[in-house]
């Protein structure tokens, strides 16, 4: 069968591109790594990701949920993350986790 990535997918490696995947190389020119930079971002905002959505990942991403819940929580989330449901979500799992 045919596999599709989920809007949700493609938004989040977005963001990983953006915040943390895109590196400036040792041989690299500033110029080039710019503009690098620039589309790396640009690819991530054409995916429709706000300055909150931003806050929210990184938020959960810093985190210390376990990267399986995190992705659960990308996915029951819609990619759309916002900083209350991130909470809301964290809280919730740190409580199970306390128990």
């Amino acid at each position: 069968g045919f596999w599709k990535r989920s809007d949700e997918e493609d938004r989040c490696e977005a963001f990983e591109k953006a915040l943390h995947g895109t590196l400036q190389k040792a041989d690299e020119s500033y110029k080039s790594f710019l503009a690098r930079m620039d589309y790396s971002f640009a690819y991530m905002f054409s995916k429709g990701v706000t300055l909150a959505n931003i806050q929210a990942f990184v938020t959960l991403r810093q985190s210390s949920v376990p990267p399986e819940d995190r992705k659960r929580i990308i996915l029951d989330l819609g990619g759309n993350l916002t900083m209350t449901e991130v909470e809301n979500k964290i809280k919730l799992l740190g409580g199970k986790i306390s128990s």
